[in-house]
């Protein structure tokens, strides 16, 4: 499908043009076709770059050029390029006006595993902690499971002092806000 609405991108307004180049760019990391999805993020910064505030509405309106630079860091971090990952993510972060905050929560999770990823454990687990602590206290489940698939990924250091603390901190959250179980 995102195939399709690529060879059409020519007819599609700058939000949605952005939208599916950063969906096949997603897509391509997860297949680890690095060219590919390099190819699909420049489309969809490009498209991001055309956007005016018309195009910014509705179902589109936080489509902006910082949203694909969290698309840039996931991307980062779905081809084992933690570091890459760290620098979008972090330019993302900052750029933000904080008036998309399930994208800005999104970023921060994928920070944190970019961080543990990195060999930087203790800084990935505080900030996944901070991150579920936010995301619970605003019944975000989608951001919650994001967030808990980021502490499967943690599995290689589950004995590590800095992941034990960060569990039991989220299996207090999750007792206190009645939010999903932890994984595993």
């Amino acid at each position: 499908m995102l195939k399709e609405a690529a060879t059409v991108a020519d007819l599609l307004p700058p939000a949605a043009r952005a939208r599916v180049g950063a969906e096949q760019a997603q897509a391509y990391a997860v297949l680890e076709l690095r060219n590919e999805c390099e190819d699909a993020l420049r489309r969809a910064q490009r498209a991001a770059e055309e956007l005016d505030e018309t195009d910014l509405t509705g179902l589109f309106s936080d489509w902006t050029t910082t949203r694909i630079r969290v698309y840039v860091g996931t991307c980062q971090l779905l081809l084992g390029q933690p570091k890459r990952a760290i620098a979008a993510l972090t330019e993302a972060l900052d750029a933000s006006a904080r008036d998309s905050p399930n994208v800005d929560l999104a970023a921060r999770v994928d920070l944190a595993s970019a961080y543990a990823l990195s060999g930087e454990l203790e800084e990935g687990c505080r900030i996944l902690a901070d991150t579920y602590d936010e995301l619970a206290a605003i019944g975000n489940h989608r951001g919650i499971e994001r967030a808990q698939r980021a502490i499967e990924r943690l599995a290689p250091w589950q004995d590590e002092r800095p992941v034990l603390a960060m569990r039991e901190r989220v299996a207090g959250i999750n007792d206190s806000w009645s939010a999903p179980s932890l994984p595993g």
